[in-house]
């Protein structure tokens, strides 16, 4: 089996650790993650996010699901490092597809990935269920009105969604833009403008192109023609 360096797999899949520790518990402290939460991060790296949320956030339970193998096996590594009986008690991660997996007592999720079929995903793994906060990093689902929003000069960007998600459905392509950049009136040129830019910190070129690349299509899917 092949063995991906470090690189390799941050240009495939992005950084494994993706916020900063000061983000993550600022991210908390805004969606103000409570004791009762179970937190489920979809795609969750070296595990930095799933160990905060039992750390700083004091949840429940935390469970991290990673499909790479040399990253699931990392996190598992560091958490039996550097937490502790109880801590541990506290955590799980699971290798796999985040789709293939019952994640039906999630009460918070966090989900950081660049746009991608996430409709149709969040539909399947949440149909019916309980009202459940959903974070998103960089932009809300593509074609919903985020709940809530923080939006930071130097830090990442983002928006909190809930479910069910189909109560949030917005078909205005000038309506979503004006809702992710927090003002009126915004152009699809100003709002592309406005994301290449946000991610420029936190993503290479031909990343950026990519994610840019992605959006356009979830934009022309989601949000036809006015």
């Amino acid at each position: 089996m092949e063995v991906k360096t470090q690189e390799q797999l941050e240009n495939e899949w992005g950084p494994a650790n993706a916020l900063s520790q000061t983000e993550i518990i600022k991210m908390f402290k805004w969606v103000k993650l409570k004791k009762s939460d179970v937190f489920y991060d979809l795609g969750s790296g070296h595990g930095r996010i799933v160990r905060c949320a039992v750390k700083y956030g004091k949840v429940k339970k935390a469970i991290g699901i990673e499909h790479e193998d040399e990253r699931f096996c990392k996190s598992r590594d560091i958490s039996k490092k550097t937490m502790s009986k109880n801590q541990l008690r506290k955590i799980e991660f699971w290798l796999g597809d985040m789709e293939d997996f019952d994640i039906s007592d999630a009460t918070v999720i966090y989900e950081g990935h660049e746009p991608f079929e996430e409709d149709k995903m969040y539909r399947k793994l949440l149909k019916g269920k309980k009202r459940i906060k959903i974070i998103k990093r960089h932009l809300p689902l593509v074609g919903y009105r985020p709940v809530d929003a923080l939006r930071s000069k130097k830090d990442s960007w983002f928006f909190l969604m809930k479910t069910p998600i189909k109560k949030y459905r917005t078909y205005s392509k000038s309506e979503w833009f004006s809702l992710v950049l927090g003002k009126e009136n915004v152009t699809k040129n100003e709002f592309l403008e406005n994301y290449n830019k946000r991610l420029k910190p936190f993503v290479e070129t031909k990343g950026r192109k990519e994610s840019i690349h992605s959006v356009k299509k979830f934009i022309r899917k989601y949000l036809p023609r006015q």
